[in-house]
């Protein structure tokens, strides 16, 4: 595993830990999430997943973190749950559209892995770090070579 990688993994490791043990409360009682997180935190992770689309497709940043980090990692960490890159990039798009910073940081860094012709990792992080979140979730920087060439 490359380094860049590595870094993905890293933070979104962390940032995971945050997002599934954070506070229930936003989101509306009515909008599927409290199925969606009973399923996740009983280990069934496909009907999170199904459960979490519709609150997600509805806008509820929370939803659309959560489909981020399980697309972005998939199993071994979310058994039952396919990895797919462009998947997780979309939802965090969204989630980090409406001012969510770990969000914002995961989209910038797995646009950079998956992605070409992306601006450089350091402008896309300042802007996660102007929206909140620099003192808690660590950023590992670019390989340099990959930063010549954006």
């Amino acid at each position: 595993m490359n380094t860049s990688a590595r870094s993905v993994l890293l933070v979104a490791s962390i940032a995971a830990t945050f997002v599934v043990f954070g506070p229930h409360c936003a989101a509306k009682a009515d909008d599927g999430m409290d199925l969606a997180i009973e399923a996740y935190e009983n280990g069934d992770y496909p009907k999170a997943l199904r459960l979490l689309r519709e609150p997600a497709r509805q806008g509820n940043a929370r939803a659309q973190e959560m489909l981020g980090f399980m697309h972005a990692l998939g199993t071994p960490m979310f058994p039952g749950v396919t990895r797919d890159g462009r998947e997780a990039i979309h939802w965090f798009d969204l989630a980090a559209r409406q001012g969510e910073p770990v969000s914002l940081r995961m989209y910038c860094a797995l646009r950079r892995q998956f992605v070409s012709n992306v601006p450089p990792a350091a402008r896309c992080l300042s802007r996660a770090g102007a929206n909140g979140g620099r003192d808690w979730l660590p950023v590992a920087p670019a390989p340099t070579a990959r930063s010549e060439r954006d």
